[in-house]
């Protein structure tokens, strides 16, 4: 048997192990018979080192690598910047007219000696992509100036993630786009004096799904909101830098309260612990608008510090399912106002995912819960294994203002 009538075999086992069809007295290698329009869109879902390896297989494969419409790469799996360099040029300067589904890069900034060189590479195959009309652009790059071409592409965009590096020195970033569905802001870890004054404001009115995750940002702005379905917040406008809520700082409230009526539209949402001490602590100066959409929330607290949740529920009538978590973390905060309750007449269901261990502040939680929420249907609990028997215990004795709730321990 030739070379290529052993290939032929390997990628019939490889690709088709089940295929019975029969073609003059051998088994028909079907895969190669596919177009290769095709075979390239399947090619498309693999990175493009497990592309070139599935190329190998064949002969007739051997340069398709440079036909699938789509770079997924990082320049890890090179030993050398300049081979990777030139692999990159070599696939954008094939079939320059046709359109690119995807171009992804991950960088390694170990790879390269001059930062300055590897930036204005990249900025030379932003271009380029963007010129062959690119539907995904997803850069691992460090901090990365970005080209002004990118901007006059983004008419169609739908989603765009956004990671902020370190000292990239961007006081004020402005989201502005008719098109874009989603966006994911997440910001670095590290605190400084830089971030006190950042702002972040976002004017895009046909946004559904939001999700914002940087603690150091100063301020948020949210523009055209109307149509938000899903948000995820982690946010607490730099309080966190060492400044503390301060009911006389009328901007930053108005600020606060701005950012809040932006979201109160959403449908579902998730909240950090640190985002809901900052609701807590503003609901103590002035009412919280209505989430009036809000049917699904998830929500976190710091420890023991559940009693701040009734606050935010109150603005929640038309609630109907509830995620509660907690947070380990202890940290100096403002007291809580104990005893405040609020009926849960719209609550349907119930979840603690952190897994109690029959402490007093949980089983006044799950109390709070039980005995103010009239048509609560499954209060699902999680417990810890070692202490599963006192908390099953103290839970079962708690009344239930609804006859119909079902209480589920896991």
């Amino acid at each position: 048997m030739d070379e290529d009538g052993e290939k032929r075999v390997r990628t019939k086992r490889l690709c088709s192990p089940e295929s019975s069809d029969k073609k003059s007295g051998y088994e028909v290698d079907w895969v190669r018979d596919l177009p290769e329009s095709l075979i390239c869109h399947v090619l498309l879902n693999l990175s493009t080192k497990d592309v070139i390896k599935n190329c190998v297989l064949s002969t007739k494969w051997r340069y398709l690598w440079r036909y699938v419409p789509g770079l997924d790469l990082d320049c890890s799996d090179f030993t050398e910047y300049n081979t990777f360099v030139s692999f990159v040029d070599r696939f954008l300067s094939t079939n320059t007219e046709s359109y690119l589904n995807k171009f992804k890069l991950g960088f390694d900034c170990d790879l390269v000696g001059d930062e300055e060189t590897g930036n204005a590479q990249m900025a030379r195959w932003i271009n380029d992509v963007v010129k062959r009309k690119v539907q995904h652009l997803d850069l691992e790059w460090g901090a990365l100036e970005i080209p002004p071409i990118v901007y006059v592409c983004c008419l169609v965009l739908k989603s765009l993630t956004l990671c902020r590096s370190n000292n990239d020195n961007v006081k004020v970033l402005r989201v502005r786009s008719q098109s874009l569905l989603s966006f994911n802001y997440n910001g670095p870890n590290t605190m400084g004096p830089e971030y006190e004054e950042l702002i972040v404001e976002i004017d895009t009115p046909k946004l559904q799904d939001l999700t914002l995750s940087h603690r150091m940002t100063a301020s948020f702005i949210i523009k055209n909101r109307s149509s938000l379905v899903g948000a995820h917040i982690n946010i607490e406008f730099n309080f966190c830098f060492g400044e503390k809520f301060d009911p006389k700082n009328l901007p930053k409230r108005e600020m606060i309260r701005n950012f809040l009526v932006g979201i109160s539209g959403v449908k579902n949402m998730a909240i950090a612990a640190c985002t809901l001490e900052v609701i807590y602590d503003y609901s103590r100066c002035e009412p919280l608008p209505l989430f009036r959409n809000l049917c699904l929330l998830s929500v976190e607290f710091y420890e023991d510090r559940w009693e701040m949740l009734p606050f935010f529920l109150e603005s929640c009538p038309n609630l109907k399912s509830l995620v509660v978590g907690s947070n380990r973390y202890r940290m100096e905060r403002t007291s809580i106002i104990s005893g405040h309750r609020c009926l849960l007449s719209s609550l349907e269901y119930v979840e603690i995912e952190t897994p109690l261990t029959g402490e007093v502040f949980e089983m006044k939680l799950v109390s709070y819960l039980l005995e103010n929420s009239p048509i609560l249907k499954k209060l699902t609990i999680h417990l810890h294994d070692n202490s599963r028997k006192k908390a099953e215990c103290e839970i079962l004795t708690i009344p239930r203002r609804s006859s119909s709730c079902q209480v589920i321990l896991l």
